[in-house]
């Protein structure tokens, strides 16, 4: 578990306190309780929480490449559906929902306008390719040596349909899966991907049940992020350590491009995990340039004090705050080649899982979860296209 900062808090009888006005349209950036979110109230634990909110990152990732968004603005949404998910659960809102509505919203505060219809057709696209694992990387599968019979097309199949029914958290079009290894044409995910692309309509009819699926959602979950914010968003695009990268780099005299990206990538790194509702940006910076400076074998000056606390202070809490950070993003990949929760954390990057939303009394759970009409109607539509071009 990530370590719940501590914040002292001004009390009103100090004389600074009595200067402020009772509404002060002040933001606490940095929650108090980090740990104490609603998911966790309700009985999720640490593990399953971080995998959702993996999946909703991955989602915003993969959107905001295919709407040709910048990186401030994919590191909004990030910090939305971060912030919103500290106070809400995973038992009342599916992380499809809440990702389609911080990419809507953070295209607006950072002024990249997409369309209502942009956002929502790149999301049914994105829907399509996860449910057949089309996303799934074709490196990551391993070599058998010495077996002639299988060539790598094989294996792929092979290890989707493993990552499918090895965890109780993903979910695919299995059938689905299995009448595609028998075909020549879709046995590797780039052959799925090319099949998605090319085979299944790119954008929604405006006037069909699908589309006003996918925008009723959108359009009921912007709603509750806005009031669950406070409808108070501006200072997001102002608080992301991508913002002090380029100024420490200019003040350490690291006029390397590529130290500046390797830090930069790390920032992008932060947002998938909740960092910025537990550190301040510049702490996430200072960090992110810790990292690239191991990488890149490059020493920083630490006399005559070490560099960080130019930028941090002396506080020998900023000293921890910043190893904290740098621990907690080295995490990333280790909780990817985790053996125990490859499969989770596989599906959570490159597939669909379930969503935690309870069933009700009608068998209805998350607007896209199986036995959805989504899932049904995209079911349908990969199998009439499969016996098409058997």
């Amino acid at each position: 578990n990530f370590k719940t900062m501590s914040s002292s808090l001004t009390s009103p009888t100090t004389p600074t306190a009595s200067k402020l006005t009772s509404v002060d349209r002040s933001v606490t950036i940095i929650l108090q309780n980090p740990d104490q979110t609603g998911s966790r109230n309700d009985g999720i634990s640490s593990q399953v929480e971080r995998l959702h909110r993996f999946h909703g990152v991955s989602l915003i990732l993969d959107s905001s490449r295919e709407l040709s968004l910048g990186a401030s603005a994919f590191a909004t949404a990030c910090a939305i559906f971060h912030r919103f998910f500290h106070r809400a659960s995973l038992v009342k809102y599916d992380v499809w929902s809440v990702a389609m509505a911080s990419t809507l919203l953070a295209t607006k505060i950072e002024e990249e306008p997409k369309t209502l219809k942009q956002i929502i057709d790149e999301y049914a696209k994105l829907y399509a390719r996860r449910l057949v694992l089309a996303d799934l990387p074709a490196d990551d599968i391993e070599e058998e040596k010495g077996d002639d019979n299988n060539d790598n097309a094989t294996k792929t199949t092979r290890r989707a349909l493993h990552l499918s029914m090895s965890s109780p958290h993903v979910a695919c079009l299995e059938n689905w899966l299995a009448k595609a290894a028998a075909s020549s044409k879709w046995k590797t995910a780039e052959q799925r991907r090319e099949f998605c692309a090319t085979r299944l309509p790119q954008q929604l009819n405006k006037l069909g049940p699908v589309y006003k699926d996918w925008h009723d959602q959108i359009s009921k979950m912007e709603s509750i992020l806005l009031r669950q914010l406070g409808f108070v968003l501006y200072w997001i695009p102002d608080s992301h350590p991508h913002k002090f990268i380029l100024y420490f780099c200019q003040v350490l005299e690291l006029k390397d491009d590529s130290f500046t990206q390797h830090a930069w990538n790390y920032c992008n790194d932060a947002s998938w995990l909740d960092l910025s509702v537990r550190y301040p940006a510049d702490v996430i910076a200072s960090s992110a340039i810790l990292l690239a400076s191991r990488d890149l074998d490059i020493a920083l000056p630490i006399k005559p004090r070490p560099w960080w606390q130019v930028f941090l202070g002396d506080s020998n809490i900023k000293s921890q705050e910043l190893v904290d950070v740098a621990n907690c993003i080295l995490a990333i990949s280790r909780f990817e080649k985790d053996g125990k929760t490859e499969a989770d954390w596989m599906g959570s990057f490159y597939g669909f899982l379930r969503s935690l939303i309870p069933r009700t009394e009608d068998n209805e759970t998350s607007f896209n979860d199986p036995s959805s009409f989504l899932w049904e109607y995209q079911k349908e539509l990969f199998d009439k296209e499969l016996g098409n071009n058997a």
